[in-house]
């Protein structure tokens, strides 16, 4: 969790809250009450830092969600466009000059640039990766969710493919995908595995 760890401590509230909402999550496992406390503590943590620290930016935020969802389409813009295409969709009263590359939430992005096709198949893809026990790894996972849900860390390097590497390591007590199981045909492999199970006394 460490790379939750230190943005939470520059006061990047995205990561607060993600390494927050984790931290109860793994609490719940072991001690509830403790896992309550906390998420009393960050609940006014949070609402005081919204009130505080750039408040502004909350407002900022919704507006590029909307200006997202206002400008959805079927096939999407296309990766990497929503910096170029916000001037047409620009919410009345936002402010002209002001520039964003991203909107600010990874799956509004997506729909935005691929649609919701693009967006059914992120889904797809997540759910895939948090089925099944909430082990260290989808925790981590889990706060590379939050994050995104208030920033843009699939669009950084360094926290896009670390996450990938985690979701990797999470999915590998996932069942195997194989086109043969789908299409009705045994592999090779398949049919030595059980013709040796077969031919053991």
């Amino acid at each position: 969790l460490i790379p939750a760890i230190v943005p939470a401590v520059l006061l990047a509230r995205g990561p607060m809250v993600a390494f927050a909402a984790v931290t109860v999550i793994w609490l719940w496992q072991h001690s509830r009450l403790a896992a309550l406390g906390l998420a009393s503590i960050a609940i006014v943590i949070a609402a005081a830092a919204v009130a505080t620290i750039r408040p502004h930016s909350v407002v900022d935020r919704v507006d590029l969600w909307l200006e997202a969802l206002g400008a959805t389409t079927w096939c999407g813009h296309g990766i990497g466009s929503f910096e170029a295409m916000r001037p047409l969709y620009m919410r009345h009263g936002a402010d002209p000059l002001s520039v964003h590359e991203h909107v600010h939430n990874d799956l509004l992005e997506i729909l935005f640039e691929l649609g919701p096709l693009g967006l059914v198949f992120a889904l797809v893809f997540v759910i895939r990766i948090m089925w099944g026990p909430m082990t260290r790894e989808r925790l981590v996972f889990l706060a590379f969710l939050l994050e995104g849900a208030f920033g843009f860390p699939l669009r950084m390097p360094a926290t896009g493919i670390f996450a990938l590497v985690v979701a990797g390591h999470a999915a590998r007590d996932l069942p195997q995908f194989r086109w043969s199981a789908l299409l009705g045909r045994t592999s090779a492999r398949d049919r030595m595995a059980r013709d040796y199970i077969a031919g053991e006394p």
